[in-house]
């Protein structure tokens, strides 16, 4: 369904709906989780939320390779990134999951403090020296209180959906962890909600979850192969 009006207010009234189902739902469960010390849990709101929201929008998310998602442990999801609602995707099927994410959304009202409550961790692109310590909490986060994390190895959304160039520093924290890495395609997620403009068109999503990397595998290749070896899994379901 391509209609510019209709599908811009349909943009709208999705982003109204998360705005206005977070300060009537989402917020005072994260208080009670809060108060409970259970601040984990809130990522399973998102789970539950999504799930909901997207077959209220008509978004159809189609999940291949589930049976792929390690259990009993901690890890790195490695994804494409096209979309705003890739996020809400992945915590849809991927969960709990925290994120790595740009640090201006840790300045959204309310919103970045959920994203602090959930265990995600802010990335500032324009300081460098910022970042710096962003391998060792992710790694203490990991290891200590078995968080999972998701990262975009292109740092920003793709327009035409095409992959950007992956980031080295994002492959060389990966390494150091060292923790299983699950990488995992989005396609069609940039046709439904687009980067540019506020515009929402019902549809398909694919989310190919593909086989586990394990650490064996990540130590014995160098920063530039485990690179590679990513960004040519998640390739493969794109060109299909």
């Amino acid at each position: 369904m391509k209609h510019p009006i209709l599908n811009r207010m349909l943009g709208w009234s999705f982003m109204a709906a998360i705005a206005v189902s977070y300060v009537i739902v989402i917020g005072p469960i994260q208080l009670y989780l809060i108060l409970r010390k259970r601040k984990r849990d809130l990522a399973y709101v998102g789970h539950y939320y999504f799930n909901i929201v997207f077959r209220i929008f008509r978004v159809q998310l189609q999940v291949e390779g589930r049976e792929n998602i390690p259990q009993g442990q901690s890890f790195v999801v490695l994804s494409n990134h096209q979309s705003f609602i890739d996020i809400g995707c992945l915590i849809s099927v991927i969960c709990p999951l925290a994120f790595l994410a740009k640090i201006e959304l840790f300045k959204t009202p309310f919103f970045g403090n959920s994203l602090r409550f959930m265990g995600c961790i802010p990335v500032d692109r324009g300081n460098r020296e910022a970042n710096e310590a962003l391998p060792g909490i992710m790694q203490g986060r990991i290891r200590d209180e078995h968080y999972n994390y998701c990262i975009f190895p292109e740092g920003t959304r793709s327009v035409s959906g095409e992959l950007l160039p992956f980031k080295n520093g994002i492959f060389r924290m990966v390494k150091d962890a060292p923790v299983p890495v699950l990488p995992v395609t989005l396609i069609g997620s940039g046709k439904v909600m687009p980067k540019k403009g506020l515009s929402l068109y019902p549809g398909k999503i694919r989310l190919v979850i593909h086989p586990v990397i394990l650490p064996a595998h990540i130590e014995a290749w160098t920063v530039h192969q485990l690179r590679d070896q990513v960004r040519d899994t998640i390739a493969s379901k794109l060109l299909n």
